[in-house]
């Protein structure tokens, strides 16, 4: 039987580092452990308009082994469905890789091993409401052999999209890209490359339906090279271009991405001659011409990886993986890259332990031009902890979040993924000290009193609460026009005091209260102020 922990406010297990004047604070954790404590974690996360959180990885069950974990929880943290799947109880190995959210659908994919040593992709789409299933597939390559998924996106046209690898004899594998339109039927697929290992890493689409994937093709010599291929919709292959360094190496693709204007960035981590491995960012055109190449050499000229990248709406390019120290081994590295290719900063993260390792390997931005990043920091010879920080636009650290396992082990605590939602909250999952699934929820806006503007009012007024109903989070706003006490308070439909918001002496002017009610239970209540001569009273509903 599954176990779901949920921990609300777990401030004594969250250490928090903090800037000035920021505010940010972790609302509620959820784990899964698997059936007999094996590992089970989750690798990748999608959040929707309403702030819920959709989440896949891999489980572990006595009765049918391995299976793809598959997670709904609400804003408050609440389970909303889970729907896990497998493949061949058992023995089944199976786990999830990529999940999208988009109008009203989830959209999952994973490798699953139907048979012993011969894994199939599994692609399903599910209804975000209910998590019913509207349609599963399960591709087998040629071979017959082993076949993974590496990455998953849509279209315009809610087609779907996975790249990955699938062995086309005993000893070889080729770059795979399968379509399915949005009911699920089979298009087009695509194999091809050197004659070794090679894999499909990455794949997005762009606005007109042609599809771009990165990937790594190992070339005759038993080198490997950073290909990035264009196909149009009809599965016609338009482009496929190397990143040439100059020498004979194995490099490594990471990602692939594309901005508003229709450029294709592809980010990967090559070999060098006397550098160690640098971060290697290439631009194309969306004719597959390129426009330049830059690449990333730390000063200790050590190994620098990419792990994960983003492009906000302005094109800028940022990258989050690790880089070499002499001084602390390996930090958190975070690089960003205007378009035109100009490098403009890094920031490194070291953590508390010198000789720790810190690997970052998600990376998400929010509409203000902030940037997050997580992973897994080494913090003492006994482990590490999953670190989120976030950036400003000019690379400056906000803040950093550490979930600190409540116990102290040697496993290796690790952030896989983030997400941020409308409202900037920001959704961490991965893997615990303890070898569980996890996943929780940071909220930055300031709770509490803010003054808002420098006017003075000309006299006390409360407005209604927005939004309302609310889950869980709304603004409480009013106007003092002299100094005196004022108190803000909350009750329940029966009169009950459940909260007081303020209770202090406030200057003239006009304030907004963001009331959390994560602690509280669905339903009608009553917000009400006082202060010298003015009592005012309005309702607020509370729907989880």
């Amino acid at each position: 039987m599954k176990k779901i922990k949920s921990v609300f406010f777990a401030v004594v297990i969250c250490l928090m580092i903090q800037t000035a004047n920021s505010q940010v604070y972790q609302q509620w954790i959820n784990t899964v452990n698997g059936s007999i404590n094996n590992e089970d974690f989750f690798t990748k996360s999608a959040v929707d308009d309403s702030g819920n959180v959709y989440l896949t990885g891999t489980v572990y069950n006595s009765v049918t082994g391995r299976d793809i974990l598959i997670r709904k929880y609400n804003s408050s943290g609440s389970l909303v469905w889970q729907h896990d799947y497998s493949s061949a109880p058992p023995d089944g190995q199976d786990v999830g890789i990529g999940i999208l959210y988009k109008n009203g659908f989830v959209y999952i994919t994973g490798d699953a091993e139907p048979t012993l040593n011969a894994r199939d992709i599994i692609v399903m789409k599910r209804n975000a409401a209910t998590g019913s299933l509207i349609w599963s597939k399960t591709y087998n390559g040629i071979g017959n052999g082993n076949d993974h998924v590496a990455s998953i996106t849509l279209d315009n046209a809610d087609n779907v999209y996975i790249c990955g690898m699938s062995r086309n004899t005993a000893t070889d594998f080729d770059i795979l890209i399968v379509k399915y339109n949005p009911s699920g039927g089979f298009q087009w697929d695509f194999t091809g490359g050197g004659n070794g290992f090679d894999r499909g890493i990455d794949i997005k689409a762009d606005n007109s339906g042609n599809v771009f994937a990165c990937g790594t093709d190992v070339t005759s010599n038993d080198f490997s090279e950073i290909v990035t291929m264009k196909f149009q919709p009809d599965g016609t292959q338009m482009m496929q271009e190397y990143l040439d360094n100059g020498i004979d190496s194995n490099d490594i693709a990471a990602n692939i991405a594309i901005d508003a204007q229709g450029f294709v960035y592809t980010a990967g981590n090559v070999e060098t001659l006397n550098q160690g491995v640098n971060i290697a960012l290439v631009k194309y055109n969306n004719a597959g011409v390129q426009q330049w190449v830059r690449y990333y050499n730390a000063a200790s000229n050590g190994y620098d990886a990419v792990r994960d990248m983003k492009i906000d709406a302005s094109g800028n390019i940022y990258m989050t993986g690790f880089s070499f120290s002499t001084v602390s081994n390996f930090d958190y590295i975070t690089v960003k890259y205007n378009s035109a290719g100009t490098y403009l900063w890094a920031a490194r993260y070291i953590g508390d332990y010198l000789a720790g390792d810190n690997v970052a390997t998600g990376i998400a931005l929010d509409g203000s031009g902030n940037i997050y990043v997580t992973g897994g920091s080494g913090e003492s010879a006994a482990g590490s902890d999953i670190t989120t920080i976030k950036y400003n636009n000019s690379g400056s650290m906000i803040w950093a979040m550490k979930q600190n396992g409540s116990v102290n082990t040697s496993y290796q605590e690790n952030g896989r993924c983030i997400s941020v939602d409308n409202i900037n909250n920001v959704f961490v999952a991965g893997v615990n000290d303890q070898s569980d699934a996890i996943v929780m929820k940071y909220v930055q806006a300031p709770i509490g009193i803010q003054q808002t503007g420098n006017g003075i009012p000309a006299k006390f007024m409360l407005m209604q609460n927005y939004p309302n109903p609310f889950n869980p989070v709304t603004n409480i706003e009013f106007s003092v026009p002299h100094s005196g006490n004022v108190k803000l308070a909350v009750y329940d439909i029966l009169g009950r005091e459940v909260s007081i918001l303020a209770d202090q002496k406030l200057n003239p002017g006009n304030y907004s209260y963001r009331f959390e009610a994560g602690n509280l239970s669905s339903g009608v209540y009553f917000y009400r102020i006082s202060g010298e001569n003015f009592t005012d009273i309005k309702k607020m509903v509370l729907v989880k």
